[in-house]
């Protein structure tokens, strides 16, 4: 232990409220180190760049420095038996404060910064002050996006639901052999902003339409629909708009990140016989896979500071899904991407 310690009420901690801990000072090891007063300070820093080449915009603001003085020597005394001293402190977050964010992506660099230190005055030429430093994370309120939150989060969305639809005619080899038909329907939440680090649901049908065959037909059916997690491949992208200062500083970047699902949940598939003339006809089926996925990107929010915005951060995350199995021979990919652009957070 040292003579300074930093212990905090909770983490992270939510924009409105406050944050909150305690000081613990020991006594002994305070003497030895002529410490005369003590405060708490908290920063709040901003950064952003944007690169263009060989040249570069850069902006750096340090928005907030609150202090806050908890002790001063002969003011208090730890109780008996104990060495230690807890001195508590609480630090408003005021409501227009911008959440902890870091972004990068390509050229794009930005970031939301909180640092709450602990600082042991020692007058005196060539003495140092003790300190101590701890990074806190800051969180936007969720007043805006709690009732959507609260809904994703009983794992029955009951609200709206929308659907992205694609379709592919297929060949079994590149240039030759069977041809059929495949249908990708993949529905989720039917909503503008998604709360960050929430599970969100979704739906994804897959229907496969077979070549023409007599009804009797006992040979293996092409293609038929995957049940095995291994045959999809889902892409999270973030489109990610940047702005620094003043209205033409804006930047825009793309980076996608491979994520897989929750579990993955099949139900048993469908198979149904389509009439058609001469005795032939065709097989349809379909496997309905269900799961979710989260959001870890940064929260979109706009900061304003001294009456003109600083940095605003934007970021879509369209969710893509890519079936590369239907069979064991080459087979292009077919893409089905969902283009709710869910907003990562409601600030």
């Amino acid at each position: 232990m040292t003579s300074i310690e930093l212990v905090l009420d909770q983490h992270p901690f939510i924009i409105g409220h406050s944050v909150s801990g305690a000081v613990l000072l020991n006594f002994r090891m305070l003497q030895d180190d002529g410490i005369e007063t003590i405060h708490v300070k908290l920063i709040g820093h901003m950064h952003g760049r944007a690169d263009h080449g060989k040249s570069h915009e850069r902006k750096n603001i340090d928005f907030l420095q609150h202090i806050l003085p908890v002790w001063k020597r002969g003011q208090a005394y730890p109780p008996p038996g104990s060495d230690v001293l807890p001195l508590p402190f609480n630090i408003p977050l005021r409501p227009d404060l911008p959440p902890s964010a870091s972004l990068h992506a390509r050229r794009l660099r930005g970031s939301i910064k909180y640092t709450l230190h602990a600082i042991g005055d020692r007058p005196g030429l060539l003495k140092f002050n003790k300190e101590v430093k701890q990074y806190v994370t800051v969180q936007p309120n969720g007043t805006v996006s709690e009732p959507v939150q609260t809904r994703l989060g009983n794992h029955d969305w009951d609200g709206p639901w929308t659907t992205i639809r694609a379709s592919k005619h297929v060949s079994k080899y590149v240039l030759w052999g069977e041809h059929a038909d495949v249908d990708v329907r993949l529905t989720v939440p039917a909503i503008d902003a998604v709360p960050l680090r929430t599970a969100i649901p979704f739906t994804l049908s897959v229907t496969t339409l077979s070549k023409p065959h007599p009804r009797d037909y006992e040979g293996q059916l092409w293609p038929s629909p995957p049940c095995q997690p291994e045959a999809y491949d889902f892409v999270l992208k973030e489109d990610v708009f940047l702005r620094i200062g003043t209205p033409t500083k804006k930047k825009t970047g793309s980076i996608s990140l491979r994520q897989p699902p929750r579990p993955m949940h099949f139900e048993p598939a469908k198979k149904e016989w389509i009439a058609a003339t001469g005795g032939q006809g065709q097989w349809k089926q379909e496997t309905t896979m269900k799961s979710s996925i989260r959001l870890e990107c940064p929260p979109t929010f706009t900061f304003t500071w001294e009456g003109k915005i600083r940095l605003a951060i934007s970021v879509r995350c369209p969710l893509e899904c890519r079936m590369h199995a239907l069979t064991s021979v080459r087979l292009s990919s077919i893409v089905c991407v969902s283009r709710l652009n869910s907003v990562a957070c409601v600030v």
